[in-house]
C-alpha cells in the first residue's frame, strides 16, 4: 500500500471515529481497526491522537478557509457571493451531513484546541474578510440589515437543519433518504428567502 493511501484511509477512519466519540472517547486502537491496520503502523503515521485530530480537522478547515478567500476576492455583487457560499455549504453538507452536529459540539467540549487549529489555519481571519464584504454591501445600499445579523442569519438558516438533522427525521416522520432528498433542494429554497430579506 502506498504511503499517501495509508494516510488518506487513516484520515478517513479517523473522521468516523471522531464524529461518533469526540476527541475526548476516541482510541487510536477503534482508528486503527476502522482503518484496517496495526496500532505501529498508526503510529507510524500520528503519533498521538492528537495530533491526529489537528491534521484531520486543519484539513477540514483549510477547505472552508480557500472557499471563503475565493469568494472573498471574486468581482461580483454580494448576493452571488452569498448564492455560491449556500451552494457550496450545502454541498459540503449533503456529502458528510454529521459533520456540523460534530463542530458544535467539539467546539463545545474542546474549544481551546478548535480554537487553536482555526488560528493556526487563520480560517477566522477568512471568515471575518466575508463579513466585511456584508458590511460595504450594506453601506453601499446593496443589500438591508444589521451585516452581523444578516451573517448570524445564513449561518442559521445551513447549519441548524443539518446539525438537527436526526431530531428533524424524528419531527417530520422522514426516513435518512427524505432528508437528504429535502437538503438538495435546500440550497434554492434559503437563496430565495435570503435574497427577499435583504434586498433594498
Amino acid at each position: 500500500m502506498k504511503e499517501n493511501n495509508t494516510e488518506e484511509l487513516i484520515k478517513e477512519a479517523a473522521i468516523k471515529v471522531f464524529m461518533a466519540k469526540g476527541l475526548t472517547g476516541a482510541r487510536m486502537q477503534e482508528i486503527a481497526n476502522e482503518a484496517g491496520i496495526n496500532r505501529p503502523m498508526l503510529h507510524y503515521y500520528f503519533r498521538s491522537k492528537e495530533k491526529l485530530y489537528e491534521v484531520v480537522f486543519s484539513d477540514a478547515l483549510h477547505e472552508i478557509k480557500a472557499r471563503m478567500e475565493n469568494l472573498s476576492q471574486a468581482e461580483m455583487p454580494i448576493l452571488e457571493k452569498i448564492r455560491l457560499f449556500i451552494e457550496g455549504y450545502m454541498e459540503s453538507a449533503i456529502a458528510r451531513p454529521e459533520f456540523d452536529m460534530f463542530f458544535m459540539t467539539e467546539f463545545h467540549n474542546n474549544k481551546g484546541q478548535m480554537s487553536e487549529i482555526i488560528m493556526q489555519k487563520k480560517t477566522g481571519n477568512s471568515i471575518k474578510l466575508f463579513l466585511i464584504e456584508i458590511e460595504k454591501a450594506v453601506q453601499k445600499g446593496e443589500i438591508v440589515g444589521e451585516p452581523k445579523q444578516i451573517f448570524l442569519n445564513l449561518l442559521s438558516m445551513l447549519i441548524f437543519p443539518v446539525a438537527g438533522k436526526s431530531m428533524l427525521e424524528v419531527m417530520l416522520d422522514y426516513s435518512e433518504q427524505d432528508f437528504m432528498e429535502l437538503m438538495k433542494i435546500r440550497a434554492s429554497q434559503i437563496y430565495t428567502f435570503f435574497e427577499r430579506a435583504v434586498k433594498p
